[in-house]
């Protein structure tokens, strides 16, 4: 069975787009009830810097949860997936997934495509955001969660350049 989703998430510097959340549910019992997520692609290698939505990246993502319990639902407050900012080592943000059809505990698989915002560049004795000549570059550690609050692997992306003059 496949489902298409579209959801939106903006926050003031950063925001996660669902443009394709796709699964399939599928009879396969070797996949663990814990989730997991693969890194597919970014949609470029370097963005400008910037404090608002500036520019952006796309991050694709599989993923796969055995039991099919990812996704909150709308109702709740938990969040779904967490991205930290490596050079901070900090929660950069959480999101919620969009609220998934039940799976009646089988395998669900996808992929999800999402959009992330800009980021100041950290330079050594330089403010945040201020324009300079040089370059700082960014990777992201991503993991999910489902509803059993079993944590999936972590993936880190490639290092994305930020330009920040």
């Amino acid at each position: 069975m496949k489902i298409n989703f579209l959801h939106t998430k903006v926050t003031t510097t950063l925001a996660l787009v669902f443009v394709a959340l796709i699964f399939s549910c599928n009879n396969n019992d070797t996949i663990s009830i814990i989730p997991r997520i693969n890194f597919v692609s970014l949609s470029k290698t370097k963005m400008q810097q910037g404090s608002f939505n500036q520019d952006s990246i796309y991050i694709e993502l599989e993923f796969e949860d055995g039991d099919g319990d990812l996704s909150f639902s709308n109702s709740s407050s938990d969040r779904d997936l967490v991205i930290i900012d490596r050079r901070t080592q900090l929660i950069q943000d959480s999101y919620k997934l969009p609220e998934l059809p039940n799976s009646n505990g089988k395998p669900i698989q996808g992929t999800m495509r999402i959009l992330i915002y800009t980021s100041c560049c950290l330079l050594e004795n330089t403010p945040p955001c201020v324009p300079v000549n040089g370059m700082d570059s960014i990777s992201y550690e991503i993991y999910l969660k489902d509803r059993s609050d079993h944590v999936s692997n972590r993936i880190i992306t490639p290092k994305i350049g930020l330009l920040c003059n």
